[in-house]
């Protein structure tokens, strides 16, 4: 089990690290993805639509966060991503 919590980021596209968290699950995969992925991504999603402090996640999931978050292309730079990622990392 993995705790996530709600950190602010100081962007204003996304205010905390859940909506980072969302955007990245929520990323475009480039060859698609299958019924199981689209359901475990849901099942993320719906998790980090709350309006808690934190969210515990099984393992597996938060594998699927952590490599959806290393491997999201960002359109811009911003030291707050970097530090949004290196959280992920230290989980």
């Amino acid at each position: 089990m993995k705790v996530l919590e709600r950190i602010s980021t100081g962007i204003s596209d996304a205010k905390d690290y859940f909506e980072l968290i969302k955007l990245c699950v929520n990323a475009p995969i480039r060859e698609g993805m299958d019924i199981e992925t689209m359901r475990k991504k849901i099942r993320i999603l719906d998790a980090f639509s709350c309006e808690d402090h934190e969210v515990i996640l099984e393992e597996n999931d938060f594998v699927t966060v952590k490599e959806s978050v290393m491997s999201m292309k960002w359109p811009t730079i911003h030291k707050s991503l970097i530090d949004f990622s290196d959280y992920i990392l230290s989980l």
